[in-house]
């Protein structure tokens, strides 16, 4: 059962809430696993500063902690995490963050 770690900026609990859900589902469908197969953590950040200051962006990251798998399958899993936290936050796909870190 993989976890996920996402860290948000977004202050709206329940934007978070839904992106957790839709990242819970995408990496579920990824990996042939049902609904409930995949718990989302959900880590608020109180902010993202670059060299500039603060940025004011989300930034989400998903870092999705599960056994080794078949590459492939951790790819997939990992580029539908980005593609559902993309579309989550309306986001471009290079504005966010996904990784798969084996345990």
């Amino acid at each position: 059962m993989p976890i996920v770690h996402l860290y948000t900026a977004n202050a709206d609990q329940a934007v978070a809430e839904s992106a957790a859900r839709d990242l819970a589902n995408a990496v579920a469908g990824a990996l042939g696993l049902g609904a409930g197969d995949v718990i989302v953590a959900i880590v608020p950040v109180t902010g993202v500063v670059d060299g500039a200051g603060p940025t004011g962006d989300a930034w989400p990251a998903a870092i999705i902690h599960g056994r080794r798998r078949d590459p492939v399958a951790m790819a997939a899993a990992s580029a539908a995490a980005a593609s559902a936290l993309a579309a989550s936050y309306g986001l471009d796909a290079l504005r966010v963050w996904a990784q798969w870190c084996c345990s």
